[in-house]
């Protein structure tokens, strides 16, 4: 992984990122470029790990719940969410973008893709949401970083439910060393 201050990084493959399943160091709030000083209260408050939150007893069939670890459906043709694991912690959560932590995150997520796009980091027709392939070159440590980080939250996966803190943390790294280049 990239680290700051190092010159320049040697970008060989375009799979260059994270692993694809980066959810447990999101959980833990390691493993991306900077130095994140914060907490996770997902991590320290939730007893039984992932399956609190992803394989409560109640079910939605086969689609959300019990040994599927779904959050997010399909109902009726239309996207649902499945916030029984919530509740447990968050009696009045109507929706998974609670506080609109989601609509910030979609909002940074989009910043850093169009930086990432604008210095040929990544690809230019990727689309929205899909996880781009990036651009094998020589970039500054603090753009690689930046892609590092970039990756890590698309990997995740949550929009930032595992982590909001250091979800926000890796955008805003990723942010601020795009907008020095």
């Amino acid at each position: 992984m990239p680290q700051a201050g190092g010159g320049n990084y040697e970008i060989t493959s375009t799979s260059f990122g994270p692993h694809h399943g980066p959810q447990s160091s999101m959980l833990l709030g390691v493993g991306g470029y900077g130095e994140y000083k914060g907490s996770n209260v997902h991590y320290d408050a939730v007893d039984e790990g992932c399956i609190s939150c992803h394989m409560t007893d109640t079910a939605v069939g086969k689609v959300a719940g019990g040994h599927t670890m779904n959050i997010t459906y399909e109902a009726e043709g239309e996207p649902a969410e499945f916030l029984t694991g919530c509740l447990t912690c968050h009696e009045d959560i109507e929706s998974l973008d609670r506080n609109g932590v989601q609509t910030e995150i979609a909002a940074m997520i989009e910043k850093v893709r169009v930086l990432l796009v604008k210095q040929g980091l990544i690809v230019a027709d990727s689309e929205p949401g899909a996880i781009p392939d990036g651009v094998a070159g020589t970039f500054t440590s603090e753009q690689a970083g930046a892609l590092w980080n970039f990756k890590t939250v698309m990997e995740d996966r949550s929009e930032g439910i595992h982590n909001p803190g250091y979800t926000k943390f890796l955008l805003q790294t990723a942010l601020d060393a795009l907008n020095k280049k």
